[in-house]
């Protein structure tokens, strides 16, 4: 079995990977198909708000855990309007010139 910082650092990895193949295909989408990307990301987001606050909640436990420093978890930590922010700036970014 792959120890934990391996499996991360495959994982960033894979991220990383597919946020430049996504990012290709953006630069060559139209401004709808890239505003309708936006607004549903926003939606999703809103949507799953319990299910992100629940997952952060399990996440900055096993920091705490951990030894992570407070001001780390402090940074770290989602609040209902925090994820309400998140949406709000796709929607933001949605409506700016492209």
């Amino acid at each position: 079995m792959n120890s934990p910082i391996i499996d991360i650092k495959i994982y960033m990895q894979s991220v990383g990977q597919e946020a430049r193949t996504a990012s290709r295909w953006m630069a060559k989408a139209s401004t709808a198909v890239k505003n309708t990307a936006l607004l549903t990301m926003a939606t999703a987001i809103r949507r799953d708000a319990d299910r992100l606050l629940r997952a952060n909640a399990i996440d900055l436990e096993a920091a705490r855990n951990k030894g992570l420093e407070p001001a780390m978890l402090d940074r770290l930590a989602l609040t209902a309007q925090g994820v309400e922010s998140m949406a709000q700036g796709l929607e933001q970014i949605a409506s700016l010139p492209d």
